[in-house]
């Protein structure tokens, strides 16, 4: 037996390794990972995640816990069972608040009359600038899962000696939003006016559907997202969910109690999120266990008879509880931009070029943010453990369970790795235009006739821009000359009167225009600019009651048994998963 522990603690730690000596690019505030140790940033504060992990369907003590057995102190018999569990959550408000701060969020476009400064920028998803609506998010998560459990104890010369094996296969339905509630436009809007995505008037989306499906192109804009793709349909997938190996002892004291000590194992199972699964390209995709981690970690079994007579009745107290560690492994994570509020990460962002001057230009490619905070990371959690506390009352053949479990699950530790992409140098777009329109004026300030080239491209940028309000242009600079001057796409809202900036009639005195402006220099992003927090699954503090009943045939040699069981968990933290279900489970045990 000992030999085996030591065999299992080797192959881990071997598969482990590797990771600990991975390089990562240390960011503000971040993790870092060095020769299998890490110091950490304190746990991130507010909500606001593109990740969502809660407890895996495989981590359910009071399932696995509650299968009759011949003795009230065996921790465990030998036999095997198989079942089918239901879980769906609920409190979807407080799931949408964790992910984007409220259940509903107001998009308006930066011309919109009545927008509030909690709004959210409409144009950098493709909105008009003057397009107005909500969105009401509405997470739910459904499991249906097939639960699989084997037991051997040994008797003889290693008496006491038992190994236990559990297997979860998940089917899991994600869905963001009520389709018949989710989305109230009040304006759809205009086109884009020229100057703004384009040198020309481009179409904007009109509804959210279109906007956030991340395959609507507009103006400059000729790659659709990566990641973080809004499905309105459900998006599902099937996979296991969790295996585990557990290698202990167990032994009586006394006739009324007992324990058992026992070193757990699980190897990788699930959700894969290195980019490669099953609607990765979505926010709020299904993922189905941990996260694909190796876990080790050891567990205590408790029991006691706490009532019996000598018609075959009892009433038992088990207390079970175990924790674990989820080794580093590497995956894909997007992030929001640091002090630009939740959802940054879809900021429109310009792609500029430095020049033999070493001055930028604007290339004429607009990309939205989610492409470029996407990376890949070390990811590992420090413990995930359960506890769970039963009281079983039975008689000959029937047996009544009430229980109570908590489970907590650490916030994630996440490092950026080296990225093998091509860099690009970017710069945050806001509110300011991918080009402006060139005129010559007289002396009297009136624009006379358009100067070749007609059109210039803009290389402003505004990093104080936020994912809710523009900001001011980076070191601006006047585009106005002494014989020429630009004029900004803003004038076909803010001139006088409102004109598209490539048609001003000659005549116009300056003062009726908005002139453009430049950034000299443009101010870059960096990885440094991301927010790690935003990207590190939050920690889960469940709690969960349970009832469960079961018959059972005592005198067959194989004691068969059905049972049937509900449950209920949630927490007050919004990110802590609320959800309610059902078990039925038969099996055998010898």
């Amino acid at each position: 037996m000992i030999h085996l522990l030591y065999f299992v603690c080797a192959t881990i730690l071997s598969m482990t390794q590797g990771y600990a000596q991975e390089t990562c690019i240390l960011t503000p505030g971040q993790c870092s990972f060095v020769a299998g140790s890490d110091c950490c940033a304190p746990s991130c504060a507010g909500n606001c995640r593109s990740i969502y992990i809660p407890r895996s369907s495989h981590a359910n003590g009071s399932y696995w816990l509650s299968r009759p057995t011949y003795d009230p102190l065996a921790l465990p018999e030998s036999g095997f069972d198989i079942g089918y569990g239901y879980q769906n959550s609920f409190a979807h408000d407080d799931l949408a608040a964790c992910l984007f701060q409220a259940p509903t969020r107001t998009f308006s476009g930066q011309f919109t009359p009545d927008r509030n400064a909690t709004d959210i920028l409409a144009d950098q998803f493709g909105l008009s600038p003057t397009f107005q609506g909500t969105l009401t998010f509405s997470p739910e998560i459904t499991n249906n899962n097939l639960h699989l459990f084997g037991a051997w104890r040994a008797y003889g010369r290693c008496k006491g000696f038992f190994c236990r094996g559990m297997l979860t296969i998940t089917h899991q339905s994600r869905t963001l939003f009520d389709e018949k509630c989710a989305a109230n436009i009040i304006n759809a809007g205009a086109p884009f006016p020229p100057g703004e995505m384009a040198a020309t008037s481009v179409d904007a989306a009109v509804t959210f559907q279109q906007a956030l499906s991340g395959d609507f192109l507009f103006g400059d804009m000729h790659t659709p997202w990566q990641a973080g793709k809004m499905s309105f349909r459900p998006l599902s997938t099937t996979n296991l969910a969790g295996a585990t190996v557990d290698l202990g002892y167990v032994r009586k004291q006394l006739a009324t109690r007992g324990w058992a000590v026992f070193v757990r194992y699980r190897p990788p199972t699930g959700t894969k999120l290195d980019g490669t699964q099953a609607h990765a390209q979505y926010l709020f995709s299904p993922i189905v266990g941990d996260g694909f981690h190796h876990a080790l970690g050891a567990g205590l079994s408790l029991n006691a008879i706490l009532w019996e007579d000598d018609m075959n009745r009892s009433v038992t107290a088990v207390l079970e509880g175990y924790g674990t560690h989820l080794f580093q492994n590497c995956q894909l994570r997007s992030f929001d931009f640091v002090n630009r509020g939740c959802l940054s990460r879809y900021l429109l962002l310009k792609e500029l070029q430095i020049q033999p001057d070493s001055t930028y230009i604007y290339t004429g490619n607009l990309i939205n943010g989610i492409n470029f905070t996407t990376r890949p990371a070390q990811v590992s959690v420090g413990a995930v453990g359960e506890a769970t506390f039963q009281l079983r009352m039975r008689s000959k053949h029937f047996e009544c369970i009430v229980g109570y479990e908590f489970y907590g699950r650490q916030e994630e530790t996440v490092c950026l790795k080296p990225s093998s992409l091509a860099e690009k140098t970017y710069g945050v777009k806001g509110c300011t235009g991918t080009t402006y329109f060139a005129y010559n004026y007289n002396v009297n300030n009136e624009i006379t006739a358009a100067s070749v080239p007609f059109n210039i491209p803009s290389n402003a940028t505004s990093s104080a821009t936020t994912i809710n309000a523009c900001g001011a242009i980076d070191n601006p600079t006047s585009t106005q000359t002494a014989t020429t001057v630009g004029v900004d796409w803003t004038t076909a809202f803010s001139g006088t009167p409102p004109t598209a900036a490539n048609t001003i009639p000659s005549g116009t005195l300056l003062t009726d225009v908005i002139i453009a402006q430049t950034s000299n220099p443009p101010s870059l992003i960096t990885i440094n600019d991301l927010n790690i927090c935003t990207g590190r699954a939050p920690k889960q503090i469940v709690h969960k009651g349970m009832l469960s009943f079961s018959y059972r045939w005592p005198d067959h040699c194989y004691l068969p048994y059905i049972l049937f069981g509900v449950e209920a968990e949630g927490s007050g933290a919004d990110c802590s998963l609320k959800q309610a279900g059902f078990w039925l489970q038969g099996g055998v045990t010898f």
